[in-house]
């Protein structure tokens, strides 16, 4: 041993890995043994309400910022309504095709005729936007202004023309500074569009005008020729009322049509019956009535001839006379004769069965008797007709072919009068349209009164309130972005995926800042009263397990965390050995008060025993500090005599705490990370930095060290939910002893 650096040179000799060329990590399990359980942080999604709180969490941090910027866009708000100049508009309404034109189906039917018709006719209220849109109404209504204001009304008014949906309303709209010219630039505009289609009507008016008179004149010529054609036909022909005499005929042949119908289907009837009527009595018992079947004896027959033709003499009777005539009435009672003497007839042939004592048997017997005389009467009746019939239908085919003629010419006659009739009452409508022309629309509205479009004090309010609203949020949401700071637990826990296991209060004392003395901080014990909870449920019925905590960066008060936290399970009955393996900046010795002339590195190096290194500083509490720093801290941490130490440490006590450096900046906290069951990752929201937190937990996972949580140190206690909650509730009734 030379000037007390042997062991030391002893100590990187045995430590045969490089800083390229490190060891794989051996992950220690709660319970001591090796594992290979490697941790990974689990985000969860936030939710909406989250969100939101997420939300009042940065307004809070940036209310000055948001302030300023919902008062910056108001302001601008409130200058632009002072400034900007007011805008008047004016409101027309004109009505489309009031009375739109309906022409008859004759004129219709002349398709040139037609044609022009349309032109005077209904326009689409598109047509009618445009041609309000158009050059020649704009000319027009500037025309119509006073001379003065034709140049405001041409460079600084604007005209908007909208038409109302399903309705023949278009409106004008007129925007411009001044309310009294918006309206008179918009009634002049709707003037302009009447005088524009009056006058474009009458030139229409004119030529259709024309048109129409050129075709009356040969209509009227078609007409005359026409009417001397039928006066020579009838002259020729000696015609006076054939008309009358083809439509009697017609009529009786029709009438004649329909009782033949009829009487058929009396006879059809008829025969019906019959046949129920025989039906019914073949079902009477045989015992008590012979029968003879009915036959037509050569009387019926000769009676049913002589009854056809005086059916047919009646009908030729009626057709000369009236009913009440005696011809009629003679033939009338010789059919009645007759009809009864069909009747005797056929009593007689009935009576000719021998009938027993059977009232129903007489019953349907004349039944029978009478049916058959009435069909017998029938069938006379329409033989008779079905001869007049043809007779009338031959009579009918040989009508003279001049009764055709006759009635073409009379057709082509009518519809020649009633094409000059609408012509001529055309003619006369047009003629008075041409001399005064009315326009296809008028004004429903005109423009009386402005409204102000421009600027609009509510609108703008909302709008400003909106805008302000959004802008302060995106810049405090820009400027909290462009801030590397963590501000509360929400930020510790998004970014790390990690649980908090504890909130440690800011103690506003100066002094000793540990968990000893007189009267510690309420606040200051439970915060670690709960980390000391949090971590020993995580690790039930463990023995001799080692924690380190570490940080990001310096001055994040992981040294005293660690103390206390020693401290705490202390306290609690728990055999603790608090050893400071921040060969770099140790400050074990200093919170408790103890010499560094001999510590980790003392031992490691061979210079002290395990026992002289060990420095009992309160019941079941022994701390071992940091010892002399060595030249090559990596390499020490990362030797075999190293991770000896640190096992016997875990066997001497229940629970080794082991303070390690900051993890981005050295390999330091990485080789402890491999020692331990887990890593507490301690963490200041007034001085850790989001990149940092973020490199360092990325640099333990690499390791496959299981990370518990997270520990927020130096937390402002007013601003903490949990803290204002728990003084309320709990500190309130004192704080009893550990």
């Amino acid at each position: 041993m030379q000037n007390g650096k042997e062991p030391y040179s002893s100590a990187i000799a045995s430590a045969s890995p490089t800083s390229t060329e490190m060891r794989l990590p051996q992950h220690t399990s709660w319970n001591g043994g090796e594992t290979g359980l490697s941790y990974a942080r689990e985000r969860d999604e936030e939710t909406g309400a989250q969100r939101w709180q997420r939300l009042l969490g940065l307004l809070k941090r940036r209310w000055k910022v948001a302030s300023l910027i919902f008062a910056s866009v108001m302001g601008l708000a409130a200058i632009y309504m002072a400034l900007s100049p007011k805008i008047y508009r004016a409101q027309a309404d004109l009505l489309i095709n009031p009375d739109k034109p309906s022409f008859s189906n004759i004129t219709d039917k002349i398709m040139p005729l037609g044609d022009l018709m349309g032109q005077t006719g209904a326009r689409s209220q598109e047509t009618e936007v445009e041609i309000l849109k158009s050059r020649t109404v704009t000319h027009l209504a500037l025309g119509m202004l006073p001379k003065q204001d034709r140049k405001t009304a041409k460079d600084s008014m604007v005209v908007s023309i909208r038409p109302i949906r399903q309705t023949d309303i278009i409106s004008i709209y007129v925007s411009g500074r001044n309310s009294e010219k918006a309206n008179a630039y918009a009634n002049a505009i709707c003037a302009a569009y009447l005088k524009q289609n009056q006058d474009s009507s009458s030139a229409q008016y004119s030529g259709s005008a024309d048109y129409v008179g050129d075709q009356l004149k040969n209509v009227r010529v078609t007409l005359d020729r026409q009417r001397r054609a039928l006066r020579d036909y009838k002259i020729e022909n000696d015609i006076t009322d054939l008309p009358t005499e083809a439509e009697a005929t017609v009529k009786l042949i029709g009438d004649m049509t329909a009782q033949i119908k009829t009487t058929t289907a009396e006879v059809a009837a008829g025969q019906a019956q019959l046949r129920d009527l025989k039906g019914q009595i073949a079902g009477v018992p045989a015992i008590q009535i012979a029968e003879r079947q009915i036959s037509e004896p050569p009387a019926v027959a000769q009676l049913k001839t002589q009854l056809t033709e005086l059916e047919g003499k009646l009908i030729t009777a009626r057709q000369e006379y009236v009913p009440q005539s005696p011809e009629v009435q003679d033939i009338v009672g010789q059919i009645a004769a007759l009809q009864a003497r069909l009747k005797k007839e056929s009593d007689t042939e009935i009576t000719g069965v021998r009938q027993a004592a059977n009232p129903l048997r007489l019953q349907l017997a004349q039944g029978i008797s009478e049916t058959q005389a009435t069909i017998w009467g029938k069938q006379a009746s329409l033989s008779a007709m079905q001869h007049s019939l043809e007779q009338e239908q031959q009579d009918l085919k040989l009508l003279p072919e001049r009764e055709y003629r006759l009635s073409q010419l009379q057709s082509d006659l009518a519809t020649t009068q009633a094409i000059a009739l609408s012509l001529q009452e055309k003619f006369q409508t047009l003629n008075i349209q041409k001399e005064a022309p009315m326009p296809n629309a008028r004004v429903i509205t005109g423009a009386i009164e402005t409204e102000l479009v421009s600027p609009l004090l509510k609108p703008t309010l909302v709008l400003a309130i909106l805008l302000g609203a959004l802008c302060a949020i995106g810049g405090s949401a820009l400027l909290d972005r462009l801030d590397d700071r963590i501000h509360n637990e929400d930020d510790a826990r998004q970014l790390s995926g990690l649980p908090i296991l504890a909130q440690i209060p800011m103690t506003r004392e100066k002094g000793n800042p540990l968990l000893v003395g007189d009267s510690p901080s309420p606040a200051l014990l439970e915060s670690f009263r709960m980390l000391r909870t949090q971590l020993v449920l995580a690790m039930p019925n463990a023995k001799h397990s080692a924690i380190a905590l570490t940080s990001s960066q310096p001055h994040e008060g992981k040294s005293t965390v660690a103390a206390n936290l020693a401290i705490a399970l202390a306290l609690n009955g728990k055999k603790v050995i608090l050893l400071d393996a921040d060969l770099r900046r140790p400050q074990v010795h200093v919170l408790f008060d103890v010499v560094n002339t001999s510590g980790f590195s003392s031992v490691v190096a061979g210079l002290a025993s395990l026992d002289e290194a060990l420095v009992p500083v309160m019941n079941n509490l022994e701390v071992m500090p940091a010892g002399p720093t060595p030249p090559n801290p990596p390499e020490m941490l990362d030797s075999v005599e190293a991770r000896d130490l640190v096992r016997s440490l875990q066997d001497r006590a229940d629970i080794l705490i082991i303070d390690t450096p900051p993890v981005p900046f050295m390999a330091d906290a990485q080789i402890v990370a491999t020692m331990v069951s887990g890593v507490v990752f301690v963490l200041s929201t007034k001085d850790a930095r989001r990149h940092g937190v973020e490199k360092a937990i990325e640099l333990l996972e690499a390791t496959g060290t299981r990370i518990p949580g997270i520990v927020l140190n130096k937390q402002d206690s007013g601003s903490s939910v949990y803290y204002n909650s728990y003084n309320k509730a709990y500190l309130t009734s004192g704080t009893p002893n550990s």
